[in-house]
C-alpha cells in the first residue's frame, strides 16, 4: 500500500511539473514576434554619415601671386620702386616719405612658402648693450599690444629693428587689401618713430602722421616705374 502511494505520488509530480512547463511555452512570446534586423530602421532614416573637412582650396592660376603682381599694385598706387630679382627671394625696395621721417621699406615675396613679407628695414637700431634697451624693448611690446596690423621685430644680433607684416597668398592676394595694409604699416611707423626716438635719445619734436604716404621720390613722370638697383635686398627675417 505504502509503495502504491509512493508511486502514486510521483506520477502526480511528474504530470504537475508538464503542466506548468506547458503553461510557461503558452505564455511565452512567439518566435516571430522577437525583434529581427528587417525590423531595424531603414539605412535611408539613419543619421547621414559625417564627412571630414573639405581639402583647401586651391587658387586658381591667374590669382597666383608673383612679383610682377604685386610691382603692379605699387604702380596702381603711383609709387616709385627698386626691383631687385637677385637673391634668393625677389624683393622690392621703396622710400616712403612721412611727417616725421623717411621710411626704407622692404617687400619679398617668398613663393615655396605662400606668403609676402613687409616691412619697415632697420626702423631702429637698439644694440643689445644700450642703456634704454629694456625700456625700450617693453614699449615695442606695449605697442605690438595696440596694433591691429603689424607688429615690431628685434634682432638681438645686430639691434635691428623692424615694423613688418606678413601676407597670406595661399588663395592670392587682392589690390585692396595690399594698398591698405602697406598704408597703414607707413603711417603707423611715421607716428611711432619720434616717440622712441625720444625713449631712446631725449626730447624729439613729433608731428602728426601724414594722411597718405608719398614716395620721396614720387616726381610724375617717374612715378610708377622700377628703378635699377644694385642686388642689394635683405632676406626677410627668420626667412
Amino acid at each position: 500500500m505504502r509503495a502504491s502511494l509512493k508511486l502514486i505520488g510521483i506520477v502526480f509530480a511528474v504530470l504537475l511539473a508538464s503542466g506548468l512547463w506547458a503553461e510557461e511555452a503558452k505564455d511565452a512570446p512567439a518566435t516571430e514576434d522577437v525583434p529581427t534586423a528587417k525590423d531595424a530602421p531603414a539605412t535611408k532614416d539613419a543619421p547621414p554619415a559625417q564627412e571630414g573637412p573639405a581639402a583647401p582650396a586651391q587658387p586658381a592660376a591667374e590669382d597666383r601671386v608673383t612679383i610682377d603682381v604685386i610691382t603692379s599694385f605699387l604702380e596702381k598706387m603711383n609709387y616709385v620702386y627698386k626691383l631687385d630679382k637677385s637673391g634668393k627671394v625677389p624683393g622690392i625696395e621703396l622710400l616712403m616719405r612721412g611727417n616725421n621721417g623717411n621710411y626704407d621699406v622692404r617687400i619679398y615675396l617668398d613663393d615655396p612658402r605662400k606668403v609676402v613679407y613687409l616691412c619697415m628695414n632697420r626702423f631702429l637700431t637698439v644694440p643689445d648693450l644700450h642703456p634704454r634697451k629694456h625700456a625700450l624693448l617693453q614699449r615695442l611690446m606695449e605697442l605690438n599690444w595696440e596694433l591691429l596690423i603689424g607688429k615690431y621685430e628685434w634682432d638681438k644680433s645686430d639691434g635691428e629693428v623692424r615694423l613688418s607684416y606678413t601676407f597670406s597668398t595661399e588663395n592670392g592676394l587682392g589690390y585692396d587689401a595690399f594698398a591698405a595694409c602697406f598704408q597703414l604699416l607707413v603711417l603707423t611707423a611715421d607716428r611711432d618713430y619720434p616717440k622712441l626716438m625720444q625713449l631712446m635719445w631725449g626730447q624729439v619734436e613729433a608731428k602728426e602722421p601724414a594722411a597718405l604716404p608719398t614716395t620721396v621720390e614720387n616726381k610724375p613722370e617717374e612715378a610708377g616705374k622700377a628703378k635699377e638697383t644694385e642686388p642689394k635686398t635683405e632676406a626677410p627675417a627668420g626667412q
